[in-house]
């Protein structure tokens, strides 16, 4: 479904997700829609601004954040309608620290007919003579239309050979923007056990989808890396997912049980976040599994690694990752381990705290 509206204005997200479309103008499904609800916000005073008028026809992309997962389930979601015969460009609203479009972000953009040329950011207040507002084919936390699906289908995406058999998407490499700490533990285990590390941000788009199309089974931590998904409409290898967050496999379950089986390892309610050093929470905030053993012994009943549960090693693992994520603060590190050894212990609080 595709509907068009007249003089349609568009202010760039000052902040996470305050600006956008003018609510008044456009359908709900033009609008920012999480977990069932709308978490978008327009400010009335935007009205008042002498916005820049762009004549022609437009197709509304989205917000655009120059984030892998938020493009991935808020910007591309829309571009199915795109036709360039009929469109001039496609309006993103951009967030407000976003610079510009990226080579990766082209790269997927244009799996859909979208080059740069047809891209609009607004990056203050514009109103558009005629703009298109297309259903998304998937939204977050409520996955793809059968519809978008069969689309997919059609992506001009290119399949490489020689990608590993075993896959597991982690951040070890990236422990300084959160993870649960004592992943190295799980990375080890599971590459003693044949799987191969992969990296997302270091290959193209194709070479990420080929990975998922060649798997035969693939483990990934809690995170946007698994969201290359959202391009493909099924595939074969069985998805198992770490978590670092309690009560999150409803986010997850929707975009990949329509293409695969799903499963959360572990018991996700047995996971507890704390702050940064800086004390914020946020998706960057360490987490922490209260029963690692649990979750080891889960992986060995799915098949997926062998042999007995070490806590001493697991700790040990713990103390490195808090190592390298408190690396300016190591004290706040050493004392939120030492609230997790509490926790465990039956004497300590499951509340969110630096210490």
């Amino acid at each position: 479904m595709i509907e068009s509206r007249n003089d349609v204005l568009v202010a760039r997200y000052e902040k996470s997700w305050v600006g956008g479309p003018d609510h008044s103008q456009v359908p709900a499904h033009a609008r920012i829609l999480h977990g069932g609800r709308f978490r978008d916000r327009f400010m009335p005073s935007v009205r008042e601004r002498q916005p820049r008028v762009e004549t022609g026809n437009f197709l509304y992309g989205g917000p655009l954040k120059v984030h892998f997962g938020h493009i991935m389930v808020d910007s591309i979601i829309r571009l199915w309608a795109f036709d360039p015969v009929r469109h001039d460009q496609v309006v993103f609203a951009k967030l407000q620290e976003t610079r510009g479009i990226t080579d990766w972000i082209s790269e997927i953009l244009s799996l859909f007919g979208v080059k740069q040329e047809h891209v609009r950011l607004v990056n203050g207040v514009a109103a558009f003579e005629r703009m298109e507002f297309a259903e998304p084919g998937s939204r977050l936390a409520s996955g793809p239309s059968a519809a978008h699906l069969d689309y997919l289908d059609g992506l001009p995406l290119s399949r490489t050979t020689g990608t590993p058999k075993k896959v597991y998407f982690g951040r070890t490499h990236m422990i300084a923007k959160g993870t649960i700490l004592g992943e190295s533990h799980w990375a080890a285990a599971l590459e003693s056990n044949g799987y191969t590390c992969v990296v997302p941000e270091r290959m193209t788009i194709h070479e990420q989808t080929s990975v998922l199309r060649n798997a035969e089974s693939v483990v990934f931590l809690e995170g946007s890396s698994i969201y290359s998904i959202e391009l493909l409409s099924k595939i074969a290898a069985p998805v198992f997912m770490i978590p670092r967050r309690a009560a999150t496999g409803h986010l997850f379950a929707p975009h990949i049980a329509p293409r695969t089986s799903f499963t959360v390892l572990g018991d996700p309610e047995t996971i507890v976040r704390r702050l940064t050093a800086k004390g914020a929470g946020g998706p960057s905030s360490p987490s922490y599994s209260l029963n690692p053993e649990d979750l080891h012994d889960d992986m060995v009943a799915k098949g997926l690694i062998r042999g007995s549960f070490s806590m001493s090693a697991y700790r040990e693992a713990e103390r490195a990752d808090a190592a390298t994520y408190f690396a300016s603060q190591p004290e706040i590190g050493e004392a939120q381990l030492a609230d997790i050894e509490q926790v465990r212990a039956g004497q300590g609080a499951r509340t969110i705290s630096t210490r």
